[in-house]
């Protein structure tokens, strides 16, 4: 049985098995929204090699790259650069070169103000179809911040970014002149995004649409495109961050990373990423989450990249909000520390006093 076949299996089977854990209420009133059917692949995460290079042949969603006219994954030099590639002789992330935007697949949505508790819901252009978001931006501010994804897990909702990426992150994104895009996924994904289950890419089409757009109309700084996710949305996250390294900076994951040796689009670009897992007991369904987290942590940094890994120590679900040591809010630092290709390393002299002690370079 392919690897890719098999993690479908296994993903049916554990289909509602997945849970938070009961450190779900925060004390700065932040709430854990995460749903309890979240699932991921059941082998052994930094082991499994899945099919991460194209749509596979029973995948007829309609943000398949086929009809579109363009090559959504063929990138753009927002530099004005000669080699499209920014492809260097380093195979460690020193000289990533520039971002590499995707093209445009049709005409984007047009980016009015949503905020707080109001994001817009708009359609973005994807191959033939076009799939949806909620997005936070006030056009008002003129561009020049960061784009963030969301991603959520398993039963969950895209409003679940205000939980997880927390009200004041968003906010600061907003005023900065960026904007915070929560897809939905597609039903017919099975697991909400196609890459917990085996390498289909309709969820990497959407997001080249999504990033090309949010550049060119949006005036998102190409340099700070970002991910954030928890659990199958973790797993996305990490998958998405590797095989779209030619423009994701850095990412915060809860409880996902890597499960295969996904290939980089453009190898000498490494993303950075804030890793948290639960331990030994962030395992649901005969998933270990805290195999992917490491998988994950070992990708980056075997790279060259800069990843820090924090072991909360209490299952699968969010660290615990604690007066003094930890806020959720305080993941967007990193994003901000580590925008497209930064070097040195921030935290190359050491970490960051907002980080939790748990935590390791």
């Amino acid at each position: 049985m392919s690897a890719t076949r098999l993690l479908a299996v296994s993903c049916a089977v554990f289909l509602g098995a997945c849970g938070s854990s009961s450190n779900g209420a925060d004390t700065d009133g932040e709430t854990d929204t995460e749903g309890t059917a979240d699932t991921g692949p059941s082998t052994d995460p930094t082991a499994v090699t899945a099919d991460t290079q194209g749509a596979t042949s029973e995948d007829t969603s309609a943000d398949s790259s086929e009809g579109t006219s363009t090559d959504p994954t063929s990138p753009t030099d927002p530099t004005g650069d000669t080699d499209p590639t920014g492809s260097t002789d380093s195979e460690t992330g020193d000289d990533p070169g520039a971002p590499q935007i995707p093209k445009l697949q049709g005409e984007c949505p047009e980016f009015v103000l949503g905020v707080g508790d109001n994001p817009t819901d708009l359609a973005f252009p994807v191959g033939a179809g076009s799939r949806n978001a909620l997005v936070w931006h006030d056009p008002a501010q003129g561009g020049g911040g960061p784009l963030v994804f969301f991603f959520h897990g398993g039963g969950g909702n895209p409003d679940d970014a205000t939980a997880t990426v927390t009200d004041d992150a968003i906010a600061a994104v907003v005023e900065s002149g960026g904007m915070v895009i929560a897809p939905f996924p597609d039903p017919s994904a099975g697991t909400e995004w196609f890459l917990v289950t085996g390498g289909a890419q309709n969820d990497m089409v959407m997001m080249d649409s999504m990033v090309a757009c949010a550049v060119e109309e949006g005036g998102v700084d190409p340099y700070r495109i970002h991910g954030v996710g928890f659990s199958a949305g973790g797993l996305h996250v990490g998958m998405s961050s590797i095989l779209r390294s030619s423009y994701m900076a850095s990412t915060v994951v809860y409880s996902g990373g890597v499960y295969s040796g996904a290939a980089s689009q453009t190898p000498d670009a490494t993303p950075s990423s804030l890793i948290f897992h639960g331990g030994a007991s962030d395992n649901v369904g005969g998933v270990s989450f805290s195999g992917a987290a490491q998988g994950y942590y070992n990708v980056i940094t075997e790279r060259g990249g800069e990843a820090i890994i924090c072991d909360h120590g209490t299952g699968h679900g969010y660290p615990d909000n604690e007066i003094d040591v930890w806020r959720r809010r305080d993941a967007y630092n990193f994003l901000v520390d580590h925008p497209f290709g930064v070097a040195p390393h921030p935290y190359q002299g050491g970490l960051p006093q907002w980080l939790p002690p748990y935590c390791d370079g």
